[in-house]
Order: structure tokens, then C-alpha cells, then sequence
């Protein structure tokens, strides 16, 4: 039995609220795609559409753009599939961080943009499950346990499509999940103040011990 197979039989065997029910990821898409680059990558490329990859997406479920990558625009226009939209959820596929998930939110800063081929873009069905609270579960430790345990090869090894159909999610009602969503991103806005404030804090001091060095 895999390990998929074996988390799979321990979730079920954990009874859920009353109303809730388990649902395989791929029902609760509408479809998972990824997208492409010119040959040869996009690097040397200076202009065009955005092309979302790893690089792009933090731990933090957010992204980083501080390294833009392109493919032209003749290239965007003739991809039948790959392109990003607000409230799709992205899941690198391949390499050391395989798993790592992000949401593209209303803060997205592209009209149009793509992903790459080592980037799963996932859209949720949102009468099933609203996009953000699904994402919310996939980034979290169940989530990313029930990804990477479909994980498969040794040097550069990934996820295929079919861990979709593998992967167990649990459903709230969907008149719970609005409040639900809610409540989340109130606890988050917390941490990350928090987080902020702490980093403030750390550069504080490190400023006021940088001074008594100078000073001494």
C-alpha cells in the first residue's frame, strides 16, 4: 500500500463535522493544466507576458517577483492552455520544491500571465469549494503531506496529474465556507502583523548593536 493510499485510509477513518464529506481534488477542479516556454526557456527574453515559475512562489503561499521571466507575446497568443487567472491556485511539480503552493489573489499585479511547464495551475469549481479556502488546505501540513507523498522519481522527481484523483480534500457545507474564509484570513492578517512587528524589531536591534560597535 502506498503512502497516499495509507494517509488516505486515516483520513477517512477521522469522522468530519456533520455535513462535511471527502472529496478527491480533481472533482473539485474544473481543470489543472500546465504551460510552456519557448525552446531554449525564457531566460534572455526582456519582454512580453510573465511566466510564473518555482522561483516566483514563496513558502508563504505569496509571490515574489523581484526576477521577472517573459515568453513574447506571439507565443502567449498561440498557447492553448497555461494561462493564469485570479483564483487559481499553483502547485510546483517537479524538483527540490515540489508541492510548494500559491494563490493568485486580487493583489496579482498581471492582467495576463502564464505558467510555466514545471507549475500546476489549478482552478476550483467554486460552487464545490471556494478557491482561497481550497488553497488554504493544499498549502497546510495536510495538504502538503498529501501531495508529496504521491511524489515519484530519485534525481529530479515530482508529481504527476494523478495525484489529483489521490489526493483526499475535506468539504465544509457550502453556506459554512464564506464564515470560514472569513475567520482565516482575520488569524492571518494577525500572524502577519506579528510577523512584521518581530521583523521590525530584529532590525532594531540589529541597527542599535551595529551603533555600539561603531560608537565603542
Amino acid at each position: 500500500m502506498s503512502t497516499l493510499e495509507i494517509l488516505t485510509d486515516q483520513l477517512h477513518a477521522t469522522s468530519l463535522p456533520t455535513g462535511w464529506r471527502w472529496s478527491s481534488l480533481s472533482d473539485l477542479l474544473v481543470c489543472m493544466e500546465s504551460g510552456s516556454r519557448p525552446k531554449g526557456g525564457a531566460v534572455g527574453i526582456n519582454g512580453g507576458v510573465p511566466s510564473i515559475s518555482a522561483e516566483h512562489m514563496t513558502p508563504h503561499g505569496t509571490f515574489d517577483f523581484s526576477v521577472l521571466r517573459y515568453v513574447p507575446r506571439d507565443y502567449y497568443d498561440n498557447m492553448p492552455r497555461g494561462h493564469i487567472r485570479r483564483g487559481d491556485i499553483l502547485i510546483v511539480k517537479d524538483g527540490a520544491t515540489t508541492g510548494k503552493t500559491c494563490f493568485v489573489d486580487d493583489s496579482f499585479p498581471f492582467d495576463e500571465a502564464v505558467g510555466n511547464e514545471h507549475v500546476f495551475i489549478c482552478r476550483a469549481d467554486a460552487q464545490q469549494m471556494l478557491p482561497e479556502l481550497l488553497f488554504l488546505w493544499l498549502w497546510g501540513p495536510q495538504g502538503q503531506c498529501g501531495i508529496r507523498s504521491s511524489y515519484q522519481g530519485a534525481a529530479i522527481g515530482g508529481i504527476n496529474q494523478s495525484f489529483a484523483s489521490a489526493l483526499q480534500v475535506p468539504v465544509p457545507p457550502s453556506h459554512q465556507q464564506g464564515d470560514m474564509l472569513r475567520r482565516l484570513r482575520n488569524a492571518f492578517s494577525k500572524i502577519a502583523a506579528a510577523r512584521d512587528a518581530l521583523r521590525q524589531r530584529q532590525e532594531a536591534s540589529t541597527a542599535l548593536a551595529c551603533a555600539w560597535h561603531r560608537d565603542a
